[in-house]
């Protein structure tokens, strides 16, 4: 199983009658920018807004890298609740470029992306010499680039998870 994460404006996908009033359901659609970073050995996000990360996988680079908290803190997390949505704001793109100047400092030689593709397996069709990639380092890069840009162009800057 995995999580899809999608970082950019939220939409509103249905609303029907509730019992206490109008219940809406927000949606994040999946969206690519040109200039949005990409990576070796990533074929599936490419330069666009969506993430599709294991389960584990995920938990596991946000406790490595310092996200654990922003993601996953009861309450207020930012997935703290699966499936869902929540408002992005510039505290939380604030601690997320902290996250990537702390692991790019510690690894200053570091090379953002893959060497096998983290969802489909098998060899980077890019061989370029370059061995050790670090898939954190291109995490990272992707959550600063799309809540960045998210907070600079959306109305209704969101992070949503499915």
């Amino acid at each position: 199983m995995s999580y899809d994460i999608y970082i950019g404006n939220a939409e509103l996908e249905s609303e029907w009658p509730g019992e206490d009033g109008p219940v809406a359901e927000w949606t994040v659609k999946g969206h690519a920018e040109p200039d949005a970073p990409t990576f070796p050995g990533d074929f599936m996000t490419l330069n666009g807004n969506s993430r599709h990360p294991g389960y584990s996988q995920w938990a596991d680079f946000c406790r490595q890298v310092g996200l654990y908290d922003l993601f996953f803190a009861e309450w207020e997390g930012l997935m703290c609740e699966h499936p869902g949505i929540a408002v992005l704001k510039p505290e939380h793109l604030a601690v997320v470029k902290a996250a990537r100047e702390l692991w790019s400092a510690q690894r200053p030689s570091a090379i953002a992306g893959w060497d096998f593709d983290p969802i489909f397996g098998g060899k980077n069709s890019v061989d370029d010499g370059v061995r050790g990639r670090d898939g954190n380092l291109a995490r990272l890069l992707w959550l600063e680039w799309w809540m960045d840009w998210t907070l600079r162009t959306c109305e209704r800057p969101a992070l949503h998870n499915r």
